[in-house]
C-alpha cells in the first residue's frame, strides 16, 4: 500500500501532511485487520484440533497389557478428580463428586475449572445468604476399561446440583448442563494423552447373530405378544442393524437394567452396548428366537426359553408398558 496517494495537482504542504496521515492510519488498519484475521484463524485451528483429538479419543483402543491401559488411565483420572474408587478386577474407576463452578449462577454456557475436589454437596459450608441461595452443581465420572487388545476405554460423566437444605439431584434428560459433555470430552482426551503411544483405530463392526433372526417384515416372528411391543422390537432390530445407536437409546427406561448387581441407567447400558458390539449380537440374538407375554400382558421377555426352562442361562430381554409406550426395562445375562 503507498503511504502517499498521488493526485494531478501539485499538493501544497498541508495538504501533504493529511494526505500522509490518513494513508499511514490506512496501512495501520491494515496491518491491524491482518493480525485480528490470523488470531481469528489460529483460534478455529485449535479448536478444531481440539475437536479432532475428542474424535480420536473416541476411535481408539489401546494395544498393550491391561495393567499398562487401566494404571496409564487410573492416573489420567487421579490428575484431574483426585477422590476416586477403583476396582482393578473389574476394570471400573469410579469418581467421587467434584463441584463444578459455573461463572453464572446458571447451568448456562460457561464455566471455570473448580479447585475444590472431591467435594460432598451435604458437607459444603456456605458462608454467606446469598451463597445459602445459590445452587451448586457437581460432577462425577464412571470409566471402564473393557473388551481385550486392543482395549477400549468407556467414561460416563454424570452432573448434579444442590441448594442449601436440598438432597443432591442428579440432572437427567433436557436437565442435563451442556458443561458436562465438555468435561467428559476432557477427561477421554486426557486418557487418551496418556496411552497415544499404544493407541490404534477401532472400527466398531456388529457381528451377525447366530441362529434365526426375524427381519422388520415379519414382527409376527416375535410370538403372541402386545402390537405395542411388537412395534418395540422391530424399533430394536432396525436400530442395531443400521447401528443407529439414538433410536436404541429411545427405546430404554431410564433405569433399564444392563447387568447384574449395577444400578439401572439407560446411557450407562448404551457405553457398554456400544463398546462391546457382541452384546448387541446377544441382543438380537434373544429377541430373534421368539418373547412371551406375561403379567396381563404389561410385561415381555425374551427369548422364549427365559420362561420355559427353570434353570435357563443366557441373555434375556425384558419389555414392560409403562403409560402409554413399551420399554425395555433389562437385558443382563443369566448366569
Amino acid at each position: 500500500m503507498p503511504l502517499l496517494v498521488p493526485t494531478c495537482q501539485q499538493p501544497t504542504t498541508g495538504s501533504l501532511r493529511i494526505t500522509t496521515r490518513l494513508a499511514g492510519l490506512q496501512f495501520f488498519q491494515g496491518l491491524l485487520q491482518t493480525f485480528v484475521l490470523t488470531s481469528l484463524l489460529a483460534i478455529i485451528a485449535s479448536c478444531a484440533a481440539s475437536a479432532a483429538e475428542v474424535k480420536r479419543a473416541e476411535r481408539s483402543g489401546y494395544n498393550a497389557d491391561f495393567s499398562t491401559v487401566y494404571g496409564e488411565t487410573l492416573a489420567a483420572v487421579v490428575k484431574l478428580y483426585p477422590r476416586a474408587a477403583e476396582n482393578a478386577v473389574d476394570g471400573i474407576i469410579r469418581t467421587a463428586w467434584h463441584r463444578v463452578a459455573v461463572q453464572t449462577g446458571t447451568r448456562g454456557n460457561r464455566q471455570r475449572t473448580n479447585a475444590v475436589a472431591g467435594s460432598n454437596p451435604a458437607s459444603t459450608s456456605l458462608t454467606s445468604t446469598a451463597a445459602a441461595n445459590r445452587k451448586q452443581f457437581f460432577i462425577r465420572f464412571r470409566v471402564h476399561v473393557v473388551g481385550g487388545k486392543p482395549w477400549r476405554i468407556r467414561v460416563v460423566g454424570e452432573a448434579s446440583e444442590w441448594a442449601a437444605g436440598d438432597v443432591p439431584m442428579p440432572l437427567r434428560g433436557a436437565e442435563v448442563p451442556p458443561w458436562l459433555k465438555g468435561r467428559t470430552d476432557a477427561l477421554r482426551v486426557a486418557i487418551y494423552k496418556r496411552l497415544k503411544a499404544y493407541a490404534v483405530r477401532v472400527e466398531e463392526k456388529i457381528p451377525q447373530a447366530e441362529g434365526k433372526i426375524i427381519t422388520i417384515d415379519e414382527p409376527s416372528s416375535f410370538g403372541e405378544i402386545p402390537d405395542g411391543a411388537q412395534k418395540m422390537l422391530v424399533e430394536i432390530h432396525r436400530a442395531i442393524s443400521l447401528r443407529s445407536f439414538g433410536d436404541l437409546r429411545a427405546q430404554l427406561a431410564e433405569d433399564v437394567q444392563w447387568s447384574e448387581g449395577e444400578v439401572g441407567n439407560a446411557d450407562v447400558a448404551m457405553v457398554m452396548w456400544k463398546a462391546d458390539p457382541s452384546l448387541l449380537e446377544a441382543m438380537l440374538g434373544a429377541i430373534g428366537r421368539g418373547c412371551v407375554a406375561g403379567d396381563g400382558n404389561v410385561t415381555v421377555s425374551c427369548p422364549r426359553a427365559y420362561s420355559q426352562e427353570p434353570n435357563f442361562k443366557g441373555y434375556r430381554l425384558i419389555a414392560e408398558k409403562r403409560g402409554d409406550r413399551w420399554v425395555v426395562t433389562a437385558f443382563v445375562k443369566s448366569e
